[in-house]
């Protein structure tokens, strides 16, 4: 997620009043998660070390762990790794791929569904001075039987 600022840690300086707002511990678990290492809340300040780099694997099925590696690989601290905006990246072509299969799915739905009989065509309204006159001839009719 990019932040306007003068630096780039100013950026990440920014980025980590959304800290706040967020919950840490889950995030630095499901970034471990993203590169193959069990990472834990009390590494949240510090970098990788070198064996945890030996262990480390971007997940194959995550888009985003290669980048969030990366920044790891340059020694950033965890939190700074998260503040980098990683979990939340969506990379566009996914989102694009992703959005163009959704527009196909719902054509095919579209074109697939039962056609409904075409509607009746609208009568002209009828105005409540027809029903008057109707029932005033009704009335003037049996007033001419008694």
């Amino acid at each position: 997620m990019p932040t306007v600022a003068p630096s780039r840690q100013a950026a990440l300086q920014r980025r980590r009043f959304l800290d706040e707002v967020v919950d840490l511990n889950q995030r630095v678990r499901y970034l471990g998660a993203m590169i193959g290492l069990p990472l834990g809340p009390g590494q949240l300040d510090e970098p990788l070390t070198a064996d945890q780099f030996a262990d480390a694997i971007p997940s194959p099925r995550d888009p985003r762990s290669a980048r969030a590696l990366e920044l790891a690989r340059e020694g950033w601290t965890l939190r700074d790794v998260l503040s980098h905006g990683v979990i939340d990246y969506r990379d566009p072509q996914v989102f694009h791929d992703a959005m163009a299969a959704v527009v196909t799915v719902r054509t095919a739905i579209a074109l697939t569904a039962p056609r409904s009989a075409p509607s009746p065509p609208i009568s002209a309204p009828r105005s409540d001075l027809d029903d008057l006159t109707l029932e005033e001839d009704f009335y003037a009719d049996a007033l001419e039987d008694v």
